[in-house]
């Protein structure tokens, strides 16, 4: 990870924790979604990636899990290459969100995703952890 990297992610933890404590529920249902970010063809970094077969980009994903309800700031943030799949990232993500969450002594209880975060590592991730998984 660049220096840059590790700088933004402070920031971005303190923020959470900060935003985290205006969260009123103890027990939390959560959602994932990726989106893409578009970069020049001249970032060494970025890879060729798939929303769907019809729609392909330069970039990179930026993976977020948040609460559902009238406060869904992200609890947990990953950003990846543009061609990484999006179910390698639902336990990294829901494991960064449980640590964040915990220390405010709040749980999850449920979690949301789209197919791209389908496997059987995930579903049984998650029901070994006592939480609901909803992956459409």
């Amino acid at each position: 990870m660049k220096l840059e990297e590790e700088v933004f992610y402070e920031i971005l933890l303190n923020l959470i924790a900060q935003a985290v404590c205006l969260i009123k529920a103890k027990n939390l249902k959560q959602y994932i979604d990726s989106s893409h970010i578009e970069a020049f063809n001249t970032d060494k970094d970025s890879k060729w990636g798939y929303k769907s077969k019809d729609f392909s980009f330069f970039g990179y994903k930026v993976h977020l899990e948040l609460p559902q309800g009238a406060f869904p700031i992200p609890v947990s943030v990953k950003v990846t290459e543009g061609n990484k799949w999006d179910g390698h990232y639902l336990v990294e993500l829901t494991e960064s969100a449980c640590k964040h969450l915990s220390d405010k002594g709040k749980n999850i209880k449920e979690v949301s995703a789209d197919a791209g975060y389908d496997s059987v590592k995930t579903a049984k991730y998650l029901l070994q952890k006592n939480i609901t998984p909803i992956i459409a």
